[in-house]
């Protein structure tokens, strides 16, 4: 994929791309790491505690709800083929820290916090909005893409 992360050789072996915590369940790697609970009005994921992959029947058993309605995926951070990359940043992090308050006072359990992107990129802040992230919302009965 054109401008996705490389795994980079060091001297400690193969470190692969960071994670990208909000990432579409079509890409390579996805892995489920949350179900989002509550209300519509203030849906919270709640992380799992080992992730797990994504199923390809998935999308029909769920349907007519989308996943990133119902579910937190993540996956290898597919860099410049990305709307959210610029340059060696993730926006969508930098935003959520800049937009959004935190969700949560003390960080919540979280199985790819090593990997994750936003981690790396923002630290706590981004881990204590990290709960108030829908991939897609429902709006006025349609699903539409959310913050990410």
């Amino acid at each position: 994929m054109p401008g996705r992360p490389e795994t980079l050789v060091t001297e400690a072996g193969m470190v692969p791309p960071p994670l990208c915590p909000s990432a579409p369940a079509t890409l390579p790697g996805a892995r489920i790491i949350g179900v989002v609970e509550g209300p519509a009005e203030a849906p919270r994921v709640r992380h799992l505690g080992t992730p797990r992959p994504v199923p390809p029947a998935l999308p029909a058993v769920l349907a007519p709800l989308r996943m990133g309605e119902v579910l937190r995926v993540a996956a290898p951070c597919a860099g410049g083929a990305c709307l959210h990359h610029e340059g060696t940043r993730c926006r969508l992090a930098d935003g959520i820290v800049e937009r959004l308050a935190p969700a949560v006072e003390r960080l919540p359990p979280c199985a790819i916090r090593a990997e994750c992107l936003w981690w790396r990129q923002r630290g706590r802040d981004a881990c204590r909005r990290c709960p108030a992230v829908v991939t897609t919302r429902r709006v006025r009965g349609s699903a539409v893409p959310g913050e990410g």
